[in-house]
């Protein structure tokens, strides 16, 4: 679920609050998923 749609569900306000640390958990859970396949690669 995206922003977008996140925000339509819930409403703009709450999707202001809520952005900026949806982004920063997409973005952890990106490198930690990116470290975990490397470790398996290697």
């Amino acid at each position: 679920m995206n922003t977008k749609e996140f925000g339509q569900h819930t409403g703009l306000g709450f999707n202001r609050l809520v952005q900026v640390p949806h982004i920063e958990i997409i973005s952890i859970m990106r490198v930690y998923t990116i470290n975990k396949y490397m470790l398996l690669t290697y």
